[in-house]
């Protein structure tokens, strides 16, 4: 039996990808196959995992005119042909999709191939490709309750976004060994996202000095886009208690060992987030699709998981007070923790996989 899960873009849509194959292949349910495409991350973090995969052509759908947003159409159609050519020689028995510019050729495909297909939508709001697929699958697994309440519709499935197996299990005090982080200080993550997050940088770049004097301990994740100038800032100035990395392949340490969180506001984040039941401060990137980042934060903050900080007019002064005010309280770590175990099923990824039982696999 021969699952093809496509993915791309972000590591927002390719870590449940491999949530789900990891689980595939612990049950030995099947053999997953990777459809990724040719211009992202996907290849190299799926080729990192050990899965065979093949690449499509495959472009986002610009908003602003451009070049990019003009060749869209014709880079998509491209890669429908080649991940017919692909689904066609493999004969996989379901596809799945996990969102992102990918899934519009992949399930294209499969559709006129006649292959039972079912997507992932991680966000609030469903996502452009995925309200143009809807009519081709017979299921969307979605984050949110809040999803199924915005779109009425029987193929949609509350599941919950799959974590990675490592993410969920790996241990704090091994974590903060791995790490090289006193385990008598608590610690403060910071993270933007695969491909990081400039204004988080900028804001932490302006902190940095009041960091200096912190009785806790940092961990942040720049991304490699931002890495170079926010590693001159830190040089002038380091300090022990202060840790600065690029792109980090496996969070699973970061998150057993941190204390609080400061993050974007995408789906795959929170869901990793949310299984390690760690309280966060989120700030949702204004400019994301429909503003769903925005509207991930309000259903975390609603349940008292996290604080919400809106990127505009927001202060570096007032953003450390936040912070202080979170990370040296217990009882207020104690409460938001809990609040975490109401957003994410721990269960997520066997509820998908429930999913594509159904499909056939």
């Amino acid at each position: 039996m021969k699952i093809v899960i496509a993915c791309g873009g972000t590591g927002g849509h390719i870590y449940p990808a491999l949530a789900l194959a990891e689980r595939i292949t612990e049950k030995r349910i099947a053999e997953p196959i990777f459809i990724v495409g040719k211009e992202g991350l996907e290849a190299k973090i799926v080729g990192r995992e050990g899965y065979s995969f093949f690449t499509v052509s495959a472009r986002g759908l610009k908003r602003k005119l451009s070049y990019q947003a003009l060749s869209a159409p014709f880079v998509t159609l491209l890669g429908f042909f080649q991940a017919f050519s692909v689904l066609k020689k493999i004969r996989p028995n379901v596809v799945i999709a996990t969102g992102g510019y990918v899934s519009l050729p992949v399930v294209t495909a499969a559709f006129l191939l006649k292959i039972p297909a079912m997507l992932l939508e991680q966000n609030a709001i469903l996502g452009v490709s995925n309200r143009m697929l809807l009519p081709l699958v017979k299921y969307i697994a979605v984050s949110f309750a809040e999803t199924g309440r915005r779109y009425p519709n029987s193929k949609i499935v509350v599941t919950g976004n799959p974590v990675r197996k490592r993410i969920i299990e790996k241990q704090k005090k091994e974590a903060l060994r791995e790490l090289g982080l006193d385990p008598n200080k608590k610690v403060l993550l910071v993270v933007g996202g695969s491909q990081g997050a400039k204004s988080i940088n900028r804001l932490m770049v302006e902190m940095y000095p009041l960091f200096k004097n912190a009785d806790f301990q940092v961990l942040h994740i720049a991304g490699s886009r931002d890495f170079v100038w926010v590693k001159e800032v830190v040089d002038k100035d380091s300090f022990s208690h202060y840790k600065l990395y690029d792109y980090v392949f496996d969070m699973a340490p970061f998150y057993a060992a941190a204390d609080l969180v400061l993050s974007r506001a995408g789906a795959t984040a929170i869901a990793e987030i949310m299984a390690r039941h760690i309280p966060s401060v989120l700030i949702p990137f204004p400019y994301a699709a429909e503003n769903h980042q925005e509207l991930n934060a309000e259903i975390l903050k609603g349940e008292g998981a996290t604080e919400v900080c809106l990127e505009k007019g927001l202060k570096a002064e007032n953003l450390f007070k936040v912070i202080v005010d979170i990370i040296s309280n217990d009882a207020r770590l104690s409460l938001m923790s809990k609040g975490c175990q109401k957003v994410q099923p721990i269960d997520a990824t066997d509820q998908v996989l429930t999913l594509l039982g159904k499909l056939g696999a």
